[in-house]
């Protein structure tokens, strides 16, 4: 007797996203038994590490952007994915996309549904226009998520004003987890040493994607004038 293997789709925009950032989330669900998926967009590369892992992956033409008409082709790939595949677990990334998915996933009949946020869109002092599009999305959106993690203080009191629950359906986590033993001090230590850096020195990181959207311009141009009061 064959026994059933649990079906997992992971979502985001890009496959990028996934290969940056999901891996061993994967790797630890196809250990478990799990057959997993992945449903995202090909045109920033890196789908072929993911298939690597033996993932079956379904492109689907999302956009960053939710004006960006490809969303309405996006929506009816998802279609065609559900009516294809029954999933016991659908775990969404990144905000155009999680809301797409969440929406067919719950109006296919699809399995329960985990939206992991690396960064709402709208937060104190965000543009109006933000907190209209994208809290109004996630209001909506709510009713079709099972669960909602989040990675800082601000987003988690977000999620209960969205309605989840702490404990039941809202989690709060500090960020996608760092190697202790590849980033502790020593590993500092060595940095440092490397470039010629001194303990006494301070050092700022700013680790995301060289874009516009990252905004590293506003951290070079506050440095200048707000440095000197961090010390």
């Amino acid at each position: 007797m064959t026994l059933h293997k649990r079906k997992v789709l992971f979502s985001a925009t890009v496959y990028a996203h996934l290969a940056a950032f999901h891996k061993p989330f994967i790797k630890l669900l196809q250990d478990k038994g799990c057959e997993v998926y992945a449903a995202a967009n090909p045109d920033h590369g890196r789908k072929e590490e993911i298939e690597e892992l033996g993932v079956i992956c379904w492109d689907i033409p999302f956009s960053r952007s939710p004006y960006d008409r490809s969303n309405v082709w996006a929506m009816r790939e998802l279609k065609r994915l559900f009516q294809t595949h029954r999933f016991d677990l659908i775990h969404v990334h990144t905000p155009v996309a999680s809301f797409l998915v969440r929406y067919m996933a719950k109006k296919c009949g699809q399995g329960p549904v985990l939206y992991t946020a690396h960064g709402f869109h709208f937060y104190q002092g965000a543009p109006i226009q933000n907190w209209l599009i994208y809290y109004t999305a996630e209001k909506w959106a709510a009713r079709w998520t099972d669960g909602l993690v989040v990675m800082n203080e601000e987003d988690y009191d977000n999620g209960k004003r969205l309605g989840f629950k702490e404990g039941e359906s809202l989690f709060f986590v500090h960020g996608v987890g760092v190697s202790i033993d590849q980033y502790g001090v020593q590993g500092d230590a060595n940095i440092r040493g490397q470039l010629g850096i001194k303990n006494s020195d301070v050092v700022i990181t700013y680790i995301a994607e060289l874009n516009r959207n990252k905004n590293h311009l506003f951290l070079l141009r506050n440095l200048e004038g707000n440095f000197a009061t961090c010390l």
